[in-house]
């Protein structure tokens, strides 16, 4: 008598080449999904992280504020060192800056998205401090090195139409103005958009057609009652 082979059923056959090509891209497809979901999970929470730090200078610039009759920090008072508007913050950062001899950037004052680039709070930028990814709006926040006294936070009219802060590429104790706006200083990192943190405390991102480009525009002037 003939014993049927157990691992053989009438029916059954091999998968072709074809169809062994077809599964093989089909997971190509899904796996690369996959993974463009995770990096846009990643930048969500980086853009996340981004705001919040915008959010905790703004806060810390408004404190700073309240403790020295009103004014808003400058972005130095003289003309280098430990007058940059980051080492005076530094009371008010505490959770986030080390002040170990020379100033050294610390989550609150560098992108996330920035360290993906290659940017490390302890990479030296020259002069006298290392890298930040953060600078102030020149319009309220004047450079006292020229002679220019500090701005009153009473002056301001339209808080939450004037951004104090914003990410930029990586210079050291930056700032911004209308005439610094181009790659070389905003980063747009955020799906193309790049962050600002208002006067008022809120932070939103704004593509490169959303930005004002009228350089009287109370965005870039602050707006500021005599």
């Amino acid at each position: 008598m003939r014993i049927p082979n157990p691992g053989f059923h009438a029916g059954t056959r091999a998968f072709t080449l074809m169809e062994l090509l077809v599964v093989i891209t089909i997971a190509g497809v899904l796996a690369s999904l996959v993974l463009a979901g995770l990096r846009n999970t990643r930048a969500s929470a980086s853009t996340a992280v981004c705001v919040n730090n915008m959010k905790r200078i703004t806060e810390a610039v408004l404190a700073y504020a309240n403790d020295n009759g009103g004014e808003i920090i400058q972005s130095r008072t003289g003309p280098s060192g430990g007058t940059y508007w980051t080492w005076r913050l530094q009371p008010y950062l505490q959770d986030y800056v080390r002040p170990e001899g020379q100033f050294l950037a610390k989550n609150a004052v560098l992108c996330p998205l920035m360290k993906e680039k290659g940017f490390r709070s302890e990479q030296r930028a020259g002069g006298s401090g290392y890298y930040v990814s953060y600078g102030l709006n020149s319009a309220v926040s004047t450079d006292g090195s020229k002679g220019v006294a500090a701005v009153r936070l009473a002056r301001v009219a339209q808080p939450s139409k004037v951004p104090l802060v914003t990410d930029l590429t990586a210079f050291v104790f930056a700032y911004f103005s209308y005439t610094r706006t181009d790659a070389d200083y905003f980063t747009y990192l955020h799906g193309n958009a790049q962050n600002f943190g208002f006067l008022d405390g809120h932070v939103e991102a704004l593509t490169r057609k959303q930005i004002p480009t009228d350089q009287t525009n109370v965005f870039w002037t602050g707006g500021l009652n005599p």
